[in-house]
């Protein structure tokens, strides 16, 4: 089953006019070319878990922030993160499994607060 990710790229259009930034100024903060930023909003391309660390950090938002999108983590979040954790598994390098398992604490510390 292939996991539609397109949400990702809608997060990332959001927070960056919410931070009223223009894809060029992510793009500067992030690292990364403007065309790069285009297509990650437009879901041509799925970014790595690093760059999804990149973009989180340059619009200051948590990794979970970021992919969660701010949604209700009881509509199926868990099940949707496992799922592209295993994706990104698959081809992931080794600082970005090292991001997953970072993220995955993050989650747990997430869960933690929400239980108090």
């Amino acid at each position: 089953m292939v996991q539609d990710l397109s949400f990702i790229g809608g997060n990332v259009r959001r927070y960056r006019k919410q931070s009223e930034l223009t894809q060029q100024q992510l793009a500067e903060k992030a690292g990364v070319s403007v065309e790069l930023i285009g297509r990650i909003e437009r879901s041509r391309i799925t970014p790595s878990l690093s760059m999804l660390a990149r973009i989180a950090d340059s619009l200051a938002l948590s990794l979970v922030d970021l992919v969660d999108g701010g949604g209700d983590r009881d509509s199926g979040f868990e099940a949707t993160f496992s799922h592209t954790v295993s994706l990104l598994k698959r081809r992931a390098s080794h600082r970005d499994l090292l991001l997953v398992c970072d993220f995955v604490e993050s989650l747990h510390r997430y869960d933690d607060v929400g239980d108090r």
